[in-house]
């Protein structure tokens, strides 16, 4: 599946990350669609221009509110 990624682990914040900071969510596994643009130490992505705008989920991802993902694992 194209833009699909597992995080594995968080990393330590960084002591000042300037305008790079990433919210990850809770725990320390996560699969995600699309990583969003986190900028540079001194300007905002939404600064850099049109491919460092927000991530977009297709309409058909996204159910009640919420970004439904169907995952299988295959532990043979």
């Amino acid at each position: 599946m194209e833009g699909f990624f597992l995080r594995l682990f968080t990393p330590e914040k960084a002591p000042q990350p300037a305008k790079t900071a990433v919210n990850h969510p809770p725990g320390n596994l996560s699969f995600m669609l699309g990583i969003p643009a986190i900028g540079t130490k001194y300007k905002e992505a939404k600064e850099l221009g049109q491919k460092s705008g927000k991530y977009h989920y297709t309409k058909r991802r996204v159910k009640n509110g919420a970004l439904q993902i169907e995952l299988t694992f295959d532990f043979r």
